[in-house]
């Protein structure tokens, strides 16, 4: 009991600062995690939320979407390694593997160089990186495809949170009621 109540104080901050990012509502989502308990996230109000979960205890995505207003996807997959004497978290690794994932994207984008952003939080540290897709840039993209990708992975705990946040509008202010979104992320064992 005392784990929580040291728990909540900082979630409640959370919720607030998430709050003063976006309109409307914010509800705690909490989706399962196979042998790795419960991972929960101070979600808008105005989003959904939909767990994929493959067979055999694989990691699971969450698909985050607005319901309504501006349009885009939060593709989260939630990945641990099966040794647990591996830190995968490790802060050079985790940004060593976003570089590796933003030097193949930079391969179709307008972008020239890759700009690593640092995320940090407590005991939270991620990167990540956005690009524009060159195919796409001066045209409107069909349906399933995107302009703007902000990709990267945010190591806590034993998990990294490995996200793209993908839109077809220039969406600052939304991609960073994602990422606040992401920093929220609690884990229950």
């Amino acid at each position: 009991m005392l784990k929580r109540l040291s728990f909540l104080p900082i979630l409640f901050f959370l919720i607030a600062v998430l709050a003063a990012n976006c309109a409307g509502s914010i509800a705690v989502k909490s989706y399962p995690v196979p042998d790795h308990g419960i991972i929960s996230f101070a979600v808008p109000g105005s989003w959904n939320g939909y767990l994929n979960q493959p067979p055999l205890d694989l990691p699971p995505t969450i698909k985050f979407s607005q319901k309504k207003g501006d349009q885009f996807e939060l593709l989260l997959t939630i990945f641990w390694d099966s040794n647990p004497d591996i830190d995968i978290n490790e802060p050079g690794k985790i940004k060593n593997l976003v570089i590796e994932s933003g030097k193949e994207a930079l391969l179709s984008a307008v972008e020239k160089e890759l700009n690593i952003l640092e995320l940090r939080q407590g005991e939270k540290i991620g990167y990540y990186f956005t690009i524009t897709d060159k195919n796409l840039a001066d045209k409107e993209p069909e349906s399933g495809n995107y302009k703007y990708m902000s990709q990267g992975i945010i190591g806590m705990g034993d998990l990294q949170l490995i996200f793209t946040f993908l839109a077809n509008k220039n969406l600052p202010n939304l991609k960073q009621t994602a990422l606040n979104m992401l920093m929220t992320a609690r884990q229950e064992k």
